[in-house]
C-alpha cells in the first residue's frame, strides 16, 4: 500500500526549514520558561512535577491541590488546565511550555 511505499522511499525534508523551526521553538520554549520563573518568583525545573506542585500548592497556595498516592502534588495537564481556566497565570505558562517541550 501507500504507507509501505512511503516507508521504503522515505520522505523529503527541507533541512533548512526544519532548522529554522527548531531554533524558533527553542527560543519560544526559553521565553515560556523565563515567563514561568517570573510568575513563580523563583527559578525551578519546569520538567519537575514535584517542584511545580511545591510552587503552585505550597508556595503560592493555589486552590484545588490534590496529592498522589506517593504524597506528591498532582500536576498533570487536567490540574493545570483547571487552574488556568480559573485565571491563574503560572499554570497557563506551564501548559504553554509543555506544548513546546513536546515538539
Amino acid at each position: 500500500g501507500v504507507l509501505a511505499k512511503m516507508e521504503l522511499a522515505g520522505i523529503k525534508v527541507d533541512v533548512a526549514q526544519l532548522s529554522r523551526l527548531s531554533s524558533d521553538f527553542a527560543q519560544k520554549m526559553a521565553e515560556s520558561e523565563e515567563g514561568a520563573h517570573k510568575l513563580a518568583g523563583t527559578r525551578f525545573n519546569l520538567g519537575s512535577p514535584k517542584q511545580i506542585g511545591e510552587i503552585l500548592f505550597g508556595q503560592m497556595e493555589l486552590p484545588g491541590g490534590k496529592k498522589t498516592k506517593g504524597g506528591a502534588w498532582s500536576t498533570d495537564a487536567s490540574v493545570l488546565e483547571q487552574l488556568a481556566a480559573e485565571g491563574h497565570d503560572l499554570p497557563q505558562a506551564l501548559l504553554r511550555w509543555r506544548q513546546f517541550a513536546k515538539l
